[in-house]
């Protein structure tokens, strides 16, 4: 069996409710593997069972079919009440958005689209509190 090395990269921070990812792509189905034990690692950090995630893609924002179908797998058994992807950075906005769309409607997560980090955290912060 041939093993294939992760690509893209991550970087995980939890404050209060919100989970922040900072991710550069593209991805592949082992990235994701590895991207699915942080993220469960880092919720136990959460304040409250209700939370968020301000996602800040970077680069080219693409992944395979596999991982794609891993991922939506994974968001499926997810309790998040929203995620706010900023892709400002992104250089494949425009494919990313239609991927990203796809994903998130699969799996029934909430979702919305931003240039700007205040706004993202100020939509997510509408969706957890009280």
């Amino acid at each position: 069996m041939i093993q294939y090395q992760s690509h893209g990269s991550v970087d995980i921070t939890v404050e209060d409710k919100i989970i922040y990812i900072e991710t550069t792509g593209p991805w592949n189905l082992e990235y994701f593997s590895g991207f699915h034990e942080e993220l469960l690692l880092a919720s136990a950090h959460l304040k409250s069972e209700k939370f968020a995630v301000l996602l800040t893609v970077k680069g080219e924002a693409i992944c395979s079919l596999d991982a794609i179908e891993a991922h939506i797998e994974f968001l499926k058994k997810s309790t998040v009440s929203g995620i706010a992807i900023n892709y400002e950075q992104c250089i494949t906005a425009k494919i990313s958005t239609q991927i990203f769309t796809d994903m998130y409607e699969r799996a029934g997560i909430q979702f919305s689209f931003f240039e700007d980090n205040v706004l993202a955290k100020a939509w997510l912060q509408s969706l957890i509190e009280p």
